[in-house]
């Protein structure tokens, strides 16, 4: 087939051109894809990174405040023991100053106690005598 001004095409340049057409589109497309892959991976990695950077801040944090506590209540210990050291010695001091004073008044109260537990006993037996008599045993 002729065109009007003379001159025919080739059905080879066509197929050609078209081919050089999709390739040089694919290309371009395989390129888009790969970098959009690769902004992807990039992304995630640096998301990764942040999140590993949050979590050795978070266990620097928790190192510190647990050290930080240790620290406090070792020397609240410390404290306590001190003043209950404190406390002892004043406490011996006052037993050595009032012994004898008090010494007594403890073994006063201790014949007390015997003396009571002395009358229940007696009393017991009294009325357990009491009991047996009047039923006819004794």
């Amino acid at each position: 087939m002729r065109r009007r001004f003379g001159r025919r095409r080739s059905t080879r340049r066509r197929t050609f051109s078209g081919a050089v057409l999709v390739l040089g589109v694919g290309a371009l497309v395989a390129t888009i894809v790969f970098r959009r892959r690769r902004e992807a991976a990039t992304a995630i990695r640096e998301s990764y990174e942040t999140a590993g950077e949050h979590f050795g801040e978070a266990r620097e944090r928790e190192t510190r405040y647990a050290t930080e506590l240790s620290e406090r209540v070792t020397g609240n210990l410390r404290a306590g023991a001190e003043s209950a050291q404190v406390a002892s010695q004043e406490l011996a001091e006052q037993i050595q100053e009032s012994g004898p004073e008090v010494a007594g008044k403890v073994l006063d109260q201790a014949n007390t106690v015997e003396a009571e537990e002395n009358r229940t006993d007696d009393l017991r037996r009294i009325i357990s005598e009491s009991v047996q008599r009047s039923r006819g045993e004794a």
